[in-house]
């Protein structure tokens, strides 16, 4: 059953998107910035902009099938989103120095949007792993052993003669 366009939530695989846009927008400007510019403000935007986008690249291409892919999906993500805060940093640092030579008002109101949307995005992104490996983790159970209680009486008050045992379950 497909749903119609107008009722569609933004999707959180957008946020590809919306970082490839952001990088391919920070190219074009950083092109027509002027020379006294470029090497010093432009090559830290680009670096953030690329970083960006490889970053969240990467997490997007790690499956998750155990704890340490989880974690490794995670800091590609993280990275990803403090890559867009640094590039968002830079933009306004940009905008202040160089002013009307290579963007306007309104370009500067729509890169803003983008970066918002891409940290949104990524953040739901992160929320969604969390929520989802909450569901799949592992669970660690403390078992009584040697004592010859029953179940209930284990979960009560534990024996004091039992030793204690650590089981994972996935």
């Amino acid at each position: 059953m497909s749903v119609r366009e107008s009722e569609r939530d933004q999707s959180s695989i957008e946020f590809l998107k919306v970082l490839m846009d952001i990088e391919k927008w920070t190219i074009r400007k950083t092109n027509i910035c002027p020379k006294k510019f470029r090497f010093i403000v432009n090559t830290q935007l680009l670096t953030h902009a690329a970083n960006a986008y490889s970053f969240a690249k990467m997490g997007n291409s790690v499956r998750v099938h155990d704890y340490e892919s989880k974690l490794l999906r995670e800091k590609y993500i993280m990275k990803a989103y403090v890559s867009i805060q640094a590039y968002a940093s830079q933009i306004d640092v940009i905008y202040a120095v160089c002013k009307s030579d290579i963007m306007t008002n309104n370009e500067l109101e729509e890169i803003s949007q983008n970066a918002f949307n891409a940290l949104k995005l990524l953040n739901g992104v992160y929320k969604a792993d969390k929520e989802r490996q909450d569901h799949r983790q592992i669970i660690t159970v403390v078992v009584q052993c040697g004592s010859k209680t029953t179940q209930k009486d284990e979960r009560e008050k534990p024996s004091e003669q039992g030793s204690m045992e650590i089981i994972q379950l996935m």
